[in-house]
């Protein structure tokens, strides 16, 4: 039976054989074999036909079965030992559903492979895992013939190995003096920023070179007249040879996409297609007329000459968004790579990482319900523990550490802890770097989901100590949909892996030309739309040349969200949840009597709210809709619906005073609320 407590390593199976397996279920699993049943009462021969039927008889001595509390077998039901549903009712279901016996099985047999250079196996475990059965008879057990035991150990050993770099950087932290040095220097935010700046022009003068070489041979083919059996093909010749060259989408920015005054100004300047009164832009970001207008172009320079595009302008252009991201967030350039959204991102991570039974993850409820869905496949199809922790209410420090450490003390094995730098529904930011160094005192790895962070707040990522931060681009940083990032640190990319494999692929991480750099692999995950992602660079030449940069930016929409405050919190008599000034653009308060009401009452009130215009003066017509996002928070574990304003460079409080006039009087709160509301209300940030 299981040792002394939940977090004890040693099993006992079959004729007392001790196994090391690191797998622990709240359900007090067992390990049973053969002498286990005959003391249950079976006769030797049913409890043997039973095991080998099941597929679990291994070197015809030890017999791995799982048995939860309460769980039996039926001696005339061979091979039915399923655990009994209780109060992990869920997670347990989870494994019988997804054969976590037979990958328990699985990784046995591969490393019993790997070390001892043979496989011993049933006839019946070699069909359920997909191996040959061509075995024999021979004593107390079913022995693989010479043949198979080395076919298998080839294939095992290859698995395992791959497998075992993977386990090893899954956990690997920075904890060695060396690793801290290294570090230290590799996360300066000042060598990485001049780094990115230096790769910036590099690639750009680089796009230049290439575009004025190409001319040039060009000029030599028409000079020499090796071109003349291509013109009636394509008589436009300077239109052709235009197309072979590497130019960088260029933009008026002087004129047509010149600097305006922020407020309304702005909003008319460089977001004429944005009506007055959207104030959800951190949830569904809007994108500046001169990024949609070169998104446009790169789509077109893509379109004239798909082939030559792919060969000489792509890669280029992506690694020059790239490096400009880096300089941004004040990360290595090597660490960061274009992705569609966070959501991505963290797919990649999660399905990265070599999981086993048992495994614990500690995520906080701040995530959005896309990282939430992620996790939950793990636990579908893993069997990985999930311990959620809530972020406090009015919010505590102290208070989330404890919560945070009761939930280490519940993981039976933590290996990841996922949350993000401020909250998608209380706008709450929390300390990463501190959060980071407590969970690498305990071994685990974090992933942080920073996209309400990235552009709201000034953000150097390489200095948090995160091993995975993920963000989507859309909401504060006046990028594209499908416009996002992941940043690795250089311990973690071995594991991280694209979700599409990739055309360039690194093969077995245990393989002496394995890449332990992501970069390649993630440069190139298949066909897509490349345009936004090109545009990105045009993102932020429009921060800085149509804003005068994130200073400017941040300080006024920081101004705005102030006077916010103090108007709408006048009105409603309640303050933001964030504490003190922390709400940088993002107040979030709570509605005038909106304590006791869910989700599915805020679903409803943000869908009304987009379509519904607001009433004007008597005589006058209505001003357009107030787009606000209306979220639900848990306030000394009470519910409330909260607004959640967005206050951005195209805004001005006048359009926050009429909203916060207009929600008011919709009180009681009863929208029309239908499933298909509530399940794109999930869908939004």
């Amino acid at each position: 039976g299981p040792g002394p407590n939940k977090h004890t390593k040693q099993y006992r199976g079959g004729d007392g054989v001790e196994l090391p397996m690191d797998y622990y279920t709240p359900s007090a699993p067992q390990m049973v074999g053969v002498e286990e049943l005959l003391e249950m009462g079976f006769a030797r021969d049913d409890a043997e036909n039973a095991l080998m039927q099941s597929g679990f008889d291994i070197d015809g001595a030890l017999h791995i079965l799982l048995r939860g509390s309460g769980g039996h077998a039926d001696p005339g039901s061979p091979g039915h030992f399923l655990p009994q549903m209780g109060d992990d009712e869920e997670l347990m279901r989870a494994k019988a559903e997804n054969d976590i016996l037979l990958s328990m099985l699985d990784d046995f047999l591969t490393e019993k492979a790997t070390k001892n250079g043979s496989v011993q196996l049933t006839k019946s475990a070699a069909k359920n895992v997909g191996l040959p059965t061509k075995v024999e008879f021979l004593g107390e057990g079913y022995h693989g013939t010479e043949t198979t035991d080395e076919w298998l150990q080839g294939l095992y050993s290859e698995r395992r190995g791959h497998r075992s770099v993977h386990t090893f950087a899954m956990t690997d932290i920075v904890d060695t003096i060396t690793e801290k040095v290294t570090d230290a220097i590799h996360s300066n935010a000042i060598t990485n920023k001049i780094e990115s700046r230096v790769k910036v022009k590099g690639y750009k003068l680089l796009g230049s070179i290439g575009g004025k070489l190409d001319k040039a041979a060009n000029n030599f083919m028409k000079a020499t007249g090796m071109e003349s059996s291509s013109s009636s093909v394509c008589p436009n010749t300077e239109k052709r040879y235009a197309t072979v060259e590497l130019p960088e989408v260029s933009l008026d920015w002087a004129n047509e996409f010149r600097p305006a005054p922020f407020g309304t100004h702005m909003r008319i300047q460089h977001f004429r297609h944005l009506f007055q009164g959207y104030l959800d832009g951190a949830g569904c970001g809007v994108v500046p007329t001169a990024v949609k207008t070169a998104r446009l172009k790169w789509d077109q320079a893509n379109q004239v000459n798909p082939v030559s595009w792919r060969f000489k302008t792509l890669m280029i252009r992506l690694r020059q968004a790239e490096q400009g991201l880096a300089e941004m967030l004040g990360i290595d350039p090597n660490d960061l790579k274009l992705t569609l959204n966070a959501e991505a991102g963290i797919s990649s991570v999660v399905k990265s990482l070599p999981w086993k039974p048992g495994d614990s993850v500690i995520y906080l409820e701040n995530l959005s319900h896309g990282a939430k869905q992620a996790l939950h496949w793990l636990r579908r199809t893993q069997g990985v523990e999930l311990i959620p922790v809530t972020v406090p209410i009015p919010f505590n420090p102290d208070v989330l550490k404890t919560s945070v450490k009761n939930a280490i003390s519940k993981a039976a094995n933590p290996k990841l802890a996922v949350f993000s730098e401020v909250g998608y529904q209380d706008g709450i930011k929390l300390s990463v770097r501190k959060l980071a160094a407590y969970f690498h005192g305990k071994q685990i790895s974090i992933l942080v989901d920073g996209t309400m962070a990235v552009g709201q707040y000034d953000i150097n990522v390489s200095g948090k100590g995160a091993d995975w931060y993920v963000a989507t681009l859309t909401n504060w940083a006046y990028c594209e949909e499908g416009c996002g990032f992941i940043v690795a640190h250089p311990l973690k990319q071995p594991v991280t892996q694209t979700l599409t494999v990739s055309y360039f692929d690194r093969g077995n991480a245990c393989s002496g030309s394995f890449n332990k750099s992501f970069e390649k692999e993630f440069s190139y995950q298949g066909l897509q739309d490349f345009a936004n992602w090109c545009a990105v660079h045009q993102s932020l030449k429009f921060v800085n040349a149509a804003c005068g940069g994130w200073e400017k930016i941040r300080t006024y929409n920081h101004n705005l969200a102030k006077q916010v405050v103090t108007e709408v919190s006048h009105m409603w008599g309640a303050r933001p949840v964030q504490p003190d000034t922390s709400f940088a653009a993002m107040p979030v308060i709570p509605l005038p009597n909106g304590r006791g009401y869910d989700k599915s009452t805020a679903a409803g009130l943000t869908a009304y709210l987009a379509d519904a215009p607001i009433p004007g003066p008597p005589g006058e017509p209505a001003q357009p809709p107030a787009i606000v996002r209306i979220v639900c928070v848990n306030i000394n574990n009470e519910p409330h619906l909260c607004a959640r304003f967005t206050c951005q460079i195209y805004n001005e409080i006048s359009e926050y005073i009429a909203a916060a006039h207009f929600i008011a009087s919709l009180q009681p709160y009863r929208p029309h609320v239908t499933q298909e509301i509530i399940d794109m209300y999930d869908t939004l940030s």
